[in-house]
């Protein structure tokens, strides 16, 4: 497929909710040529001066099949982190993660205060602020649980999204908006979470969205997963979005896994808290977002050193 012919299949972001891209960060998402870009634009590409919609941007790079796009790499980047560990979702990891928050004014910044990230399963053991910068690290433990779902309603409406439904890189202005992930039957994460959690709801199940973060290498990007009461008294984890990127870019098997296991590559956000940070220089609808790195502790075992 070529990026021309990918472009017929990305949906289009909404002109309210666009978010613009300079030309060489368009082409550094792309890995294409200033010619290709051009017939892309001629197709039909969004472009406003030498601007670019970064959402459209990448969605084109995630459909291109050319292998070489910057979300291409992360989903094969990704896809190696599965196998990590032996390919072991389920085991309890310990991470250690470093979290920070940069004001837009930078040095001229007025304010040192700022508020930790709201995640319930980290312990935060140092903190450092400074004008216009805030850090902190600390340790994580995170694991997961093998299962699957048993009641055969969730199953019905999980094939019917998966089948009506594609994934797309969208604005975390539009992700809430169900009517418009119904209409343009495209959505990330969250935008596939509450179509699922509206069809659930609908038929009586328990069911729940949770926040959170996923490590799909040395960077921690937000997502998000619906928690349900199955019908066998057990909870269980289902996450959309990733059933349908393993359609293209993992295994069966991880796509099955997402119907009803929870995998120790994630961390949770407390639902009640956003993912930006309340901060005095923050006005209007601009917002400062927690951005992580984390990295994983491994066992003496793991590492092959011996205790002597």
């Amino acid at each position: 497929m070529t990026l021309v012919e990918a472009l017929r299949v990305v949906v289009p972001t909404p002109p309210e909710h666009r978010a613009w891209i300079p030309e060489a960060e368009a082409l550094d998402t792309l890995r294409c040529t200033g010619e290709e870009l051009e017939q892309l634009v001629a197709a039909g590409l969004v472009r406003d001066g030498g601007r670019y919609e970064n959402y459209d941007v990448w969605n084109l790079g995630l459909l291109s099949g050319s292998g070489r796009s910057r979300p291409e790499r992360e989903m094969v980047f990704f896809a190696r982190v599965l196998k990590s560990f032996g390919a072991d979702w389920v085991s309890l990891r310990r991470y250690e993660i470093t979290g920070w928050a940069e004001c837009p004014r930078a040095g001229d910044c007025p304010s040192r205060d700022w508020i930790a990230p709201p995640l319930p399963d980290v312990v935060w053991e140092h903190e450092q602020t400074q004008v216009g910068r805030a850090e902190w690290r600390g340790q994580v433990v995170s694991s997961g649980k093998s299962a699957t779902v048993r009641d055969p309603r969730v199953r019905d409406a999980w094939n019917h999204l998966l089948e009506q439904y594609r994934f797309h890189f969208t604005p975390a202005s539009l992700s809430p908006d169900v009517a418009s992930t119904l209409r343009r039957r495209v959505g990330d994460c969250e935008a596939l979470c509450r179509v699922l959690l509206r069809d659930l709801l609908d038929l009586g199940i328990p069911t729940e969205l949770e926040p959170g973060y996923i490590f799909g290498g040395a960077r921690l990007r937000r997502h998000a997963w619906l928690r349900i009461a199955d019908s066998d008294g057990q909870s269980k984890v289902l996450d959309p979005s990733m059933a349908l990127l393993a359609e293209m870019f993992f295994t069966p098997e991880y796509k099955e896994f997402c119907f009803g296991s929870s995998i120790n590559r994630v961390i949770r956000r407390d639902k009640d808290k956003p993912a930006f940070v309340a901060h005095p220089c923050v006005t209007g609808d601009s917002k400062i977002y927690y951005e992580f790195i984390l990295r994983p502790i491994r066992s003496t075992q793991e590492s092959g050193v011996t205790a002597s």
